[in-house]
């Protein structure tokens, strides 16, 4: 959200006594622009932050963190011990000690770079289907969506690209409701370059079969 809209919801959080959760996610991964303030760095009495290295370092360290108002730590905290009593303290102390001796700040850096490069060459590889399928979502996180005209169908769209070898999911099933989008979400965080310009030329190939065989080249 804008820093307008932020600075709004947490005046009607304070108006109604609310508690907002904030799952700050792929905040590290934002490209070209800067990162906007967390709700929790401009108002710390009605937010809960909530984070995860999952997507920073690896899923598999299983370390996740809250950062809330000091009257909902203690219940936090107990909740926490009645779920699985505690994280790994050799994790918690590895990771500690990672972070303050700056490893962790620079590892961010690296991994922009390197993700910044595979979006650039997603943009690159899917350009022959520019001007009928934009690709939006470019601006934070480590996915984007191709946003389909509504009278193709984005499952067959997915169904001739998985004949091709490229797994990609459709929207809809994001949506609580029915879905406002016609589109693809492509995933491009794991992938290596190579793996995302094949992929994404296949997609494009996927995009334009079906625009064809629907008239709408």
């Amino acid at each position: 959200m804008s820093l307008p809209r932020r600075t709004a919801l947490l005046g009607w959080a304070r108006q109604h006594d609310s508690l907002i959760l904030e799952d700050d996610y792929d905040v590290e991964f934002r490209f070209e622009t800067a990162p906007l303030p967390a709700l929790a760095s401009l108002e710390q009495d009605c937010t809960v932050y909530l984070g995860t290295f999952s997507k920073t370092l690896t899923p598999s360290l299983r370390v996740g963190f809250i950062v809330a108002p000091p009257a909902l730590r203690d219940r936090l905290v107990w909740v926490k011990t009645l779920s699985d009593y505690h994280t790994p303290l050799q994790v918690q102390l590895a990771l500690a000690q990672f972070i303050q001796e700056g490893h962790f700040e620079r590892h961010i850096r690296r991994m922009r770079r390197v993700y910044a490069a595979k979006r650039a060459l997603l943009v690159n590889s899917l350009q022959p289907i520019r001007d009928h399928v934009p690709l939006k979502g470019l601006d934070a996180g480590l996915h984007a969506h191709l946003e389909l005209p509504e009278a193709i169908g984005a499952s067959r769209v997915a169904e001739r690209a998985e004949s091709l070898g490229v797994g990609v999911r459709t929207l809809a099933p994001y949506y609580s409701g029915q879905p406002s989008v016609n589109g693809l979400l492509l995933g491009y965080g794991p992938l290596s370059l190579k793996e995302v310009q094949v992929g994404a030329q296949a997609l494009a190939r996927a995009v334009m079969e079906e625009l064809n065989a629907t008239g709408h080249h």
